[in-house]
């Protein structure tokens, strides 16, 4: 049977950053998670058909962003180590909201997104030490 670690550190060279494993078991975060979905799915389908403009849209896309960086704030990320222009940006979950949902981190938010969910970044490391040999 596979041993699977709580945490996984993700690192992305300049940026190292501690996430929790997060799977479909995991309630909280499911329940949270669909609540945001929700809440948009039907403002979304309004900025599709016309019915409200670009611009609300894209007002929505920023404000759906930033709930979701909060939800991963608050249950999916435990820490990091990110500098920003040389300066250390201490680890609190106002700073990873800010971060995450900075249009320019885009592909940084969508990657911890999948990472987080991967089973494979959360086993244990004398399991992959096995695996290799």
């Amino acid at each position: 049977m596979t041993k699977f670690n709580d945490v996984a550190t993700l690192d992305y060279h300049d940026f190292k950053i501690v996430v929790n494993r997060i799977t479909k078991a995991t309630k909280d975060f499911k329940n949270q998670y669909m609540q945001i979905l929700n809440k948009y799915a039907r403002k979304e389908r309004m900025v599709e058909k016309g019915t409200l403009s670009k611009e609300a849209g894209l007002k929505l896309e920023q404000q759906k962003k930033e709930d979701l960086a909060r939800l991963y704030a608050d249950l999916v990320i435990v820490d990091w180590d990110y500098k920003q222009n040389e300066k250390k940006i201490p680890f609190n979950k106002d700073n990873v909201v800010k971060v995450l949902s900075d249009p320019e981190n885009d592909d940084l938010f969508a990657d911890i997104i999948e990472q987080s969910a991967l089973a494979s970044n959360f086993i244990a490391e004398e399991i992959k030490e096995e695996q290799k040999n």
